[in-house]
């Protein structure tokens, strides 16, 4: 209740407003005049809208390899010029550097600037805190993660969300689902502090915490090394986000996102049929290696805090030391992927930005006038 009259005003508002938007009551009716039964096209149209961007179930071992379904959508792909939708690129006369905008991403969403990466040290630590911290908080905190998860799989888990957005109020008019994944790290983050507070705190008995420390790391790590090691094995790399495309006769059809991009290359290609399919293949390799790159690396990380926590308990490694080296690893860990997405590249000087706005002659001579008046451009009018 305190949490709802803190923040009545935006809910009342949200409220109001969608009633307007796709999201309010369809006021269609049928050709009787008689409101149509069932579920109508407007209502099927408000629950699509509703569910577009719901985290695919496999999807959420991004938490763990953040390339485990690819980069985003156009955005932290890192694909060099060894890549194999490079290589084709260039056998084909196009540079290499038109293979970085390829749809790299594989999910189960339409498209996106990334994945929800948590970092594996941190989930690591959530796990063991779980298992090895006492404090009651533990359960509110593992709840509230496992809730917030179920939320973001929208309509791929619509056992569950249906009934949120049929019963709960306002529960309909999320734009993304995904959002929840934004609180869903504060909670993880609270069960990692837990684990460090469980292992770290005066008094703490660190070699009967070894086995629970092993299990965190067996599975975590594990499942990373599931993917590294049989990735290509177990998965084919195509698409499992669908969209719509023209098919004959003006009607649309239902896609993935894999042939909806195919059907893009051939209109391109025209009459070569061989060469769409030899790109979409290439980059279905450079998926495989994306997420087995990054699986290794997820497994390299927990390694090294296993065996940092592993020589703490031991009193190989003062505990001051250990701690540190997690705080590092997890540094590591979250900058190095924040930096495919988020770096050097995104950022210009100040003399180069202003740069890009010149004044018109016109700007310029309003800039001479003083006075309080405002200034109407009629040049944009559109004349009937």
């Amino acid at each position: 209740g305190i949490a709802l009259g803190t923040h009545a005003s935006r809910v009342w508002t949200s409220y109001e407003y969608s009633s307007q938007s796709n999201r309010g009551k369809s006021e269609l009716k049928t050709a009787e005049g008689k409101p149509s039964k069932g579920k109508t096209e407007a209502e099927q149209e408000a629950y699509n809208y509703a569910f577009a961007w719901s985290y695919g179930i496999s999807e959420s071992f991004t938490f763990l390899i953040p390339n485990f379904y690819g980069s985003g959508s156009g955005a932290g792909q890192e694909i060099g010029k060894d890549s194999k939708t490079a290589k084709v690129f260039e056998s084909l006369g196009i540079p290499a550097e038109q293979a970085q905008g390829m749809p790299y991403y594989w999910g189960a969403q339409p498209f996106t600037s990334g994945p929800a990466y948590l970092g594996v040290i941190v989930c690591l630590l959530a796990l063991f805190g779980a298992m090895a911290s006492q404090n009651p908080l533990r359960w509110w905190l593992l709840g509230s993660s496992v809730f917030l998860i179920m939320i973001a799989w929208g309509k791929n888990f619509a056992v569950f969300n249906d009934l949120l957005y049929y019963y709960m109020p306002l529960f309909s008019k999320f734009r993304a689902h995904t959002m929840t994944l934004s609180l869903l790290q504060l909670f993880v983050a609270g069960l990692a502090l837990l684990g460090l507070h469980a292992f770290f705190k005066e008094g703490a008995d660190t070699k009967k915490l070894l086995p629970k420390l092993y299990i965190s790391g067996g599975i975590i790590g594990g499942l990373c090394l599931i993917f590294a090691v049989l990735g290509s094995s177990i998965q084919d790399f195509s698409s499992t986000g669908s969209t719509e495309m023209a098919a004959e006769g003006g009607k649309t059809k239902q896609v993935n996102n894999d042939q909806a991009f195919l059907g893009q290359l051939a209109s391109s290609f025209k009459e070569d049929t061989d060469t769409p399919k030899r790109i979409l293949r290439a980059i279905r390799e450079d998926r495989a290696t994306m997420q087995s790159n990054d699986a290794w690396r997820s497994v390299g990380f927990v390694a090294v805090a296993v065996l940092a926590l592993w020589a703490v308990s031991t009193f190989f490694l003062h505990w001051s030391y250990g701690l540190g080296i997690i705080t590092l690893l997890a540094l590591l860990d979250l900058w190095s992927v924040d930096r495919r997405y988020l770096n050097n590249t995104n950022f210009v000087s100040k003399s180069d930005y202003e740069s890009t706005f010149s004044l018109s002659e016109s700007e310029n001579k309003i800039l001479e006038d003083n006075t309080r008046y405002r200034v109407a451009n009629f040049n944009c009018v559109i004349k009937r």
